[in-house]
């Protein structure tokens, strides 16, 4: 079985795949590409970036500083649109290849991809599963653990799927609004749904 794992961010995703790979599933994180071709951008995408941002993109150790990405991006829609066009489709192509070789392998796979459904993506899995958790805590954590500030989360917010859209779209549901062995309880009756 091939599964997509979505959600808006701060609900909890990453800890569900966590356990998938703990269940001996296969896992793939789109935000850890993403990272990983900031961190070792290609010469051809270090190039756009530097062609489209000339000033205080690369670091001195040749990674992309996100950072500073994020402040252009997120702030205008058409920066991100253009930094969107530029990325999805080596996303795309990778997990693409993920999929295949899980397929192949006979295995199950979980694929943590939080702008799944605004991708279109979801039929490439055999189904869903959709991460929520209250806004309030979301926000918490992600001001927490990520410092980002009311502002911030806003503006993030403003290029998803609102949670409910999300939750209503999905084949399976994880509600994550308790502790993490009311999330792990759940997960295990998911997994015996299978």
């Amino acid at each position: 079985m091939i599964l997509g794992i979505t959600g808006s961010f701060g609900s909890g995703k990453s800890t569900v795949t966590a356990l998938f790979a703990a269940a001996g599933w296969q896992v793939f994180d789109a935000d850890a590409f993403c990272r990983d071709l900031y961190d070792s951008p290609p010469p051809d995408f270090r190039a756009e970036l530097e062609r489209k941002w000339d000033d205080g993109i690369v670091s001195r150790t040749g990674a992309i500083d996100r950072a500073a990405v994020s402040r252009r991006v997120f702030r205008n829609p058409d920066e991100l649109a253009w930094l969107t066009g530029l990325i999805y489709p080596r996303l795309e192509t990778a997990m693409a290849g993920r999929i295949d070789a899980v397929r192949r392998s006979g295995g199950n796979g979980a694929f943590e991809v939080p702008l799944l459904f605004e991708c279109g993506w979801e039929n490439r899995f055999d189904g869903v599963v959709a991460v929520w958790a209250p806004d309030g805590i979301r926000h918490r954590r992600l001001n927490d653990f990520r410092n980002f500030d009311p502002a911030e989360i806003g503006r993030r917010e403003a290029r998803q799927l609102a949670p409910a859209v999300k939750l209503e779209r999905a084949d399976f549901a994880l509600i994550n609004r308790g502790g993490p062995e009311e999330l792990r309880n759940q997960f295990r009756e998911l997994l015996s749904q299978f």
